[in-house]
């Protein structure tokens, strides 16, 4: 098996190179120490290593294939459009940040007044450009590698309620081979970030609100699923509430940088 996972990560290494010799280079330089820390971080867990390990990096290649099939023969208005706007209003972010305002109007556009969602997404892509430069397919591949990263958290989160090896793993692999949750997570979109960095964030929280359950196992079966509703209730209006914080306060921000009127700033 890990022969074979080694095989086929070189060539598809090699077919990166020769499809796309001049974005292949950068993406994989800045996916590759990605993967490489992952699987380090797996190889401290104490349970079930092996398969961990194999699951994420097949997960990865997975992704690495079919998001290198639309970068290549340009599916992305096809599978997923706001790929393009997101690649777009991420060079846009770069430009802003180097000083270049007149990329300020399209970017101020997305955020619409801090009601955009996905805004992060532009973040991060400027952020992956910073380093590789304009390269679609190196926040393509980013993306995949957070992908296959919230398979590994499924199968903590599924022995955490279930401990038992057998429901984890197919937890985990249903994450990380489904269909839909792949297509999405391979491409320039905000999906594959939001799940991987978004479960991982809230993981703690979860984890500790499973523990109660399991806790109070001796509880009425009517409680149980209103205390999870609530919960889930509460954490997704807590999210909401941040994100539109965030968002208000950047507004108001770039609103002072630009406001003549406001000489102590400007």
């Amino acid at each position: 098996m890990n022969a074979l996972l080694l095989s086929g990560a070189l060539l598809l290494l090699a077919a990166v190179f020769m499809l796309a010799p001049a974005d292949g280079g950068p993406a994989a330089l800045i996916t590759l120490p990605l993967i490489a820390a992952i699987t380090f971080a797996i190889y401290r867990l104490k349970d079930d290593r092996k398969f961990l390990v194999r699951l994420f990096l097949s997960a990865v290649l997975v992704r690495v294939l079919i998001g290198t099939c639309i970068y290549v023969f340009h599916w992305q208005g096809f599978f997923g459009g706001d790929a393009i706007t997101y690649d777009f209003l991420g060079y846009a972010q770069l430009n802003v940040w180097q000083g270049n305002l007149a990329f300020q109007r399209a970017v101020d556009v997305f955020f619409a007044g801090g009601s955009s969602s996905g805004w992060g997404m532009i973040y991060m892509v400027a952020a992956i450009y910073k380093v590789v430069g304009h390269n679609m397919l190196a926040t393509q591949y980013v993306n995949c590698v957070l992908g296959a990263t919230t398979a590994l958290l499924t199968y903590m989160i599924s022995m955490e309620i279930f401990p038992t090896r057998r429901v984890a793993r197919v937890s985990a692999l249903m994450t990380a081979f489904f269909p839909s949750l792949v297509l999405w997570s391979c491409q320039g979109l905000k999906d594959g970030p939001s799940h991987g960095v978004g479960v991982g964030a809230l993981f703690p929280y979860h984890l500790a609100f499973l523990r109660f359950l399991y806790r109070s196992h001796r509880c009425h079966w009517r409680i149980r699923p209103w205390t999870a509703a609530a919960y889930s209730t509460i954490v997704r209006t807590a999210v909401d509430y941040y994100d539109r914080s965030r968002s208000r306060a950047r507004v108001l921000w770039r609103q002072s940088l630009y406001d003549p009127a406001d000489r102590r700033i400007c």
